[in-house]
């Protein structure tokens, strides 16, 4: 195995290895309490640590140096609290400087490019683990759970990528803070704001094509999404409409 597949290989085996480990470290307990809060705690690192893998530029430190925290808190600290926000905290740290370097990386290269779509997906997938882990004690086994943990990260990644490719990662960056810091992670009113701003900007361009798909793709949400998201998803999509003159125009 050459060194190149090392460096990126590693990483990528963290994550699960940190999960076995924790798993392994719950299976041990003899409280049926804290074995449980044990196999939470490896299910919620892998899922962070993947999420990271994702976001975090080359070499990936940010990865190593979390799965290494993680595996330590979750072994050494007490049940029913301290370990619990131990990992949490690593795993939100660990993110943030993730983002930050990606960030600054972009910046550095392509200021007017949007960030990449991968990472686009680990930020939305960490954010909604972190945000929303009491869900994944039912992960699997309710509608609900599916479509937060799942469904709404996956549409919330494309609405960034669709936001960046004409407005550069800041605009990504501040658009999915302001979201986020506002629902307490992805909400269905966030991805709604997100994919009408992104059918408005569409149609703004003259994509006609993507404007539709957009536009098809915000209707399906505001009609799931009940009166008040539907409501706030139409005032933007207007807006974003109306602040621009027609395609052509």
């Amino acid at each position: 195995m050459t060194l190149s597949m090392q460096r990126h290989l590693g990483p990528c085996l963290l994550p699960v290895a940190t999960f076995l480990w924790l798993f392994s470290q719950a299976a041990a307990e003899a409280d049926a309490t804290a074995a449980a809060e044990g196999r939470f705690l490896a299910g919620l690192a892998l899922w962070g640590l993947a999420a990271l893998t994702l976001v975090a530029p080359p070499p990936r430190r940010e990865v190593s140096l979390a799965a290494v925290a993680a595996a330590l808190a979750g072994t050494l600290l007490p049940a029913a609290g301290p370990r619990g926000a131990a990992v949490t905290a690593v795993l939100v740290a660990a993110l943030v400087v993730a983002v930050g370097r990606r960030l600054r990386t972009q910046l550095s290269r392509s200021p007017y490019t949007g960030l990449p779509w991968p990472a686009l997906l680990g930020f939305a997938f960490g954010v909604q683990c972190l945000a929303r882990s009491d869900l994944m004690l039912a992960w699997a086994s309710t509608t609900e759970s599916w479509m937060t943990l799942g469904l709404l990260p996956a549409i919330a990644t494309l609405g960034l990528a669709w936001l960046g490719r004409h407005r550069g990662p800041w605009v990504q960056v501040l658009a999915a803070s302001a979201l986020i810091a506002l629902g307490g992670g992805w909400t269905l009113a966030g991805v709604v704001a997100l994919v009408a701003v992104g059918a408005g900007e569409a149609w703004t361009r003259g994509e006609l094509l993507w404007a539709t798909v957009a536009g098809g793709g915000f209707l399906l949400l505001a009609a799931t999404g009940g009166v008040r998201a539907g409501a706030g998803g139409v005032l933007l999509l207007v807006l974003a409409m109306l602040l621009a003159p027609l395609p052509g125009a």
